[in-house]
């Protein structure tokens, strides 16, 4: 059984290493979809819609707080929000749904490598 769990492990770590590097973002794009989403989710009308809005403001709220303290967050978003009127939020949601597309087909790919290895 410890062999298994091991040539498991070892699959798991080329898996990663073998993972579609994410495109790079500027920290004002994950902000301003951030504000993108979140006014998304404030104007939905469809409870699907607002389901997905949240998730993706949820995503970009995340990357922003793996890279920066929450108070510069805080900061970046009150700044992007009050930038908001000067945005294309159709443009703005359709940019951030692509990045959002693009993670999530990169994710699937190394799920199905993942049941490759471990099977």
């Amino acid at each position: 059984m410890m062999p298994r769990i091991s040539i498991a492990a070892a699959g798991l770590l080329l898996l990663v290493a073998a993972a579609e590097p994410p495109v790079p973002r500027s920290t004002e794009a994950d902000a301003r979809c951030l504000v993108a989403t979140s006014a998304a989710v404030q104007h939905a009308s469809d409870a699907q819609v607002r389901r997905a809005s949240m998730a993706g403001m949820l995503f970009f709220l995340g990357r922003l707080e793996a890279r920066l303290p929450a108070a510069e967050v805080e900061r970046l978003f009150s700044e992007q929000a009050a930038a908001r009127r000067r945005l294309d939020l159709a443009a703005e949601l359709k940019a951030c749904r692509g990045y959002l597309t693009e993670r999530g087909r990169a994710l699937e790919a190394m799920g199905d490598r993942l049941v490759k290895v471990t099977n």
